[in-house]
Order: structure tokens, then C-alpha cells, then sequence
């Protein structure tokens, strides 16, 4: 499928998002957003099968951070 037919497609669904929040949503995601968001998980939980909980990484944000 071509790009154009991706934004002739896409043309048809209705806009949810103004321009400005679209921007917001596609724009770069922060430190400070990812830690905001590891801030706000429970502890013990576990986002994968590896192992390593949520408080390992909110522990060791500073570290893993980057």
C-alpha cells in the first residue's frame, strides 16, 4: 500500500485530536514523562516475563534512566 492511499484512507476516519494535541502525542517523549509514569505504577508489579519489578526500576531510574 502506497502512502497515498494511507492518507486517502485516513482521510475517511473522523479527527478525535485537534492539530495542537496530535503535536503533543507525536512529539518526543521526556525523562521526565517516563519517570512520572514509572512513578505511578504499583510496586510489585511485573511489566514482563523477565522478572524485575516495577520498584526495581523506579529504585534504579537515575541508572536505567537514559
Amino acid at each position: 500500500m502506497s502512502i497515498v492511499e494511507v492518507v486517502r484512507i485516513t482521510q475517511n476516519f473522523p479527527r478525535s485530536l485537534e492539530e495542537e494535541e496530535n503535536e503533543t502525542i507525536i512529539g518526543e517523549v521526556t525523562k521526565g514523562e517516563v519517570e512520572g509514569i514509572l512513578r505511578s505504577m504499583k510496586n510489585d508489579k511485573n511489566p514482563s516475563p523477565d522478572g524485575w519489578t516495577m520498584e526495581f526500576f523506579q529504585h534504579f531510574f537515575e541508572s536505567l534512566g537514559n
